[in-house]
């Protein structure tokens, strides 16, 4: 009996290491990005009161490499089993609450995370729209619809999965051939981050074509490149997962997702430090720069009561 690999046997296994150091080049990329900005993390984050901001930085931030971790992790097993001809070679069979557990724990993972960046997401645009409700209102009945769906996607999944012999030919150790749910769970975070990125645009449109740089312009022009990562890569990971979900190689089918959180995991938590790092000036001397800069009485009033619309809103 020959021990040589099939074809596909052979894709399958360099799939799942494409994966293992995919997952490993995000959490790089994420522990990366949270070095460089540790010192203006301390400043505006450490040194700061306990509040709503807060804690969905730490949550956006933390848990987020938390989770991007656990992602890596659970990939290395699978190159840690000896390739054989078949499944059964090289194949163990890890406890079945322990399997469970890591995929619960990714799952609530991951749904912190989405929830805290939209979060994030929306309360920011909530204060550069002044707080008005025929934008928040709307804002939040769409995040909560997503919240649900992504909640009932995590339930309704950890149902339907079975666990299978982990072998260097596959990613995990749970199987779950249906990932209709988590595509549309995807799809409508992909709707809600196009929504702030196009109210972002609309917003940022006239500052810009007036010539005017005032702290409102200055915190709405900063984020937009935030928005637009985060739109782009939940667009990417939706259109990956579709065209995976219709070809051969199953293991690639997650490959974007450590990815879109490592994304989540920096741009949120950019967006706040951003913020926080534009209003901590006093009002007054945003008044004397607008002036200085030739901003007529409007722009002026504008940006002296722009911080504290933006403290109560965040």
């Amino acid at each position: 009996m020959s021990n040589a690999l099939s074809a596909a046997e052979l894709q399958n296994a360099r799939d799942a290491q494409a994966y293992c150091w995919s997952s490993m080049a995000a959490f790089a990329l994420i522990l990366y990005d949270t070095v460089i900005a540790m010192d203006q993390e301390v400043i505006h984050i450490w040194r700061a009161k306990w509040s709503p901001t807060k804690v969905l930085y730490l949550l956006s931030r933390y848990v987020t490499i938390f989770g991007v971790l656990l992602w890596w992790l659970s990939t290395l097993q699978s190159l840690s089993t000896t390739p054989g001809p078949s499944l059964a070679v090289g194949a163990s069979n890890p406890p079945h609450a322990s399997c469970r557990t890591w995929s619960i724990m990714s799952g609530i993972g991951l749904l912190i995370t989405g929830v805290s960046v939209d979060l994030i997401q929306l309360l920011r645009i909530r204060a550069v729209y002044s707080v008005r409700r025929y934008v928040t209102i709307p804002l939040y009945l769409m995040f909560a619809g997503v919240f649900l769906a992504a909640l009932l996607v995590v339930v309704v999944s950890q149902q339907d999965t079975t666990v299978i012999p982990n072998t260097a030919f596959e990613i995990g150790c749970l199987d779950n051939p249906d990932n209709t749910g988590t595509l549309v769970a995807w799809i409508g975070e992909m709707c809600l981050g196009a929504v702030f990125f196009a109210l972002t645009l609309a917003k940022l449109h006239p500052y810009l074509r007036g010539g005017q740089m005032s702290a409102l312009t200055a915190i709405v022009q900063g984020g937009v490149i935030y928005y637009a990562v985060i739109f782009a890569v939940e667009l990417i990971n939706v259109m990956f997962l579709q065209l995976v979900a219709k070809g051969s190689r199953p293991n690639l089918a997650g490959i974007t997702q450590p990815w879109t959180l490592a994304v989540y995991g920096i741009a949120g938590p950019r967006l706040v430090l951003h913020l926080k790092g534009v209003i901590s000036p006093a009002p007054v001397e945003w008044q004397d720069t607008a002036v200085k800069n030739g901003a007529g009485e409007s722009s002026s009033s504008r940006g002296s009561d722009f911080p504290s619309q933006i403290g109560s809103a965040v």
